[in-house]
């Protein structure tokens, strides 16, 4: 049985920022030692206690491995990874002339996340539209907690 994959959210106010940000994740979760286990309060922390900024990176991993090999591919400029979701938050002025109105768009998110349509989903957050990630995990009997993970990386 395939595991359900976790949204791993990443955000940056330049393309050097969100490449520091990536750089930084990997690492702490090699120093750290993060298993599977730990992988749902890794997303949940990214996508609930971060504050989503212009330039954006999403992917779906089902382990921490493929989540290292996710972001080393990506400080590698392997940016054609499959699950691997990029854009930037100003880019949402045609998703949302398709909508009309934003109530109808934040409707069809809700259905997506209702069905796991989460590559959907992703390619809307990296273009800049607001999703309600409490959402994702109302549902769980658990709600996952916050752990600690890198901060963002102001430029010098």
């Amino acid at each position: 049985m395939l595991k359900q994959p976790e949204i791993i959210v990443l955000s940056a106010r330049d393309k050097i920022r969100l490449r520091d940000q990536v750089q930084r994740l990997a690492t702490t979760i090699d120093k750290r030692k993060f298993t599977d286990a730990d992988l749902t309060n890794i997303s949940y922390t990214l996508l609930v206690g971060r504050e989503h900024m212009e330039y954006r990176l999403a992917l779906l991993v089902t382990s921490i491995k493929e989540l290292e090999e996710k972001l080393y591919s990506y400080i590698a400029g392997e940016e054609d990874t499959i699950d691997f979701f990029q854009g930037a938050a100003h880019g949402n002025a045609d998703i949302l002339s398709v909508f009309g109105k934003e109530e109808e768009l934040q409707t069809a998110i809700e259905k997506l996340l209702e069905n796991k349509k989460y590559g959907r989903i992703l390619d809307f957050w990296t273009k800049g539209i607001s999703i309600d990630w409490n959402k994702l995990f109302d549902q769980m009997p658990v709600r996952p907690r916050f752990i600690s993970l890198p901060t963002y990386p102001f430029a010098k």
